[in-house]
């Protein structure tokens, strides 16, 4: 986790300047303007994170300054939409997109395959 004065989000473009990326990158959520929830992308287990920070983003959803509870896969300088999360109810859905999933499908238990 990440948290600082206002509007830290804005940092997300620079995360490759912090020790928080992994060989395929990272995705995060930035629930609220003064916090940003990272995990390093080495592997397959970026499923079971991806699951941790939606959780994450929306128990934000209601506090103030939310910002909105998507996940974001940054690569390389580049920040594009991982998957999007909302409440149905009581039940937290979230939907991976396309290009996200397709990245998740050439992992392995070692990290992304290498071409």
């Amino acid at each position: 986790m990440l948290t600082g004065p206002e509007y830290l989000t804005a940092h997300a473009r620079w995360l490759g300047d912090h020790p928080v990326t992994g060989s395929a990158g990272a995705v995060l959520t930035m629930p609220s303007k003064e916090s940003m929830y990272v995990y390093p992308i080495d592997g397959a287990e970026v499923v079971r994170a991806l699951t941790v920070l939606a959780h994450i983003a929306a128990a934000h959803l209601d506090d103030p300054w939310a910002i909105n509870p998507h996940i974001y896969w940054w690569r390389a300088g580049r920040l594009d939409l991982a998957a999007t999360t909302h409440r149905e109810g009581h039940t937290l859905v979230s939907q991976l997109t396309p290009a996200f999933h397709h990245n998740t499908t050439t992992f392995d238990d070692t990290g992304p395959a290498t071409e």
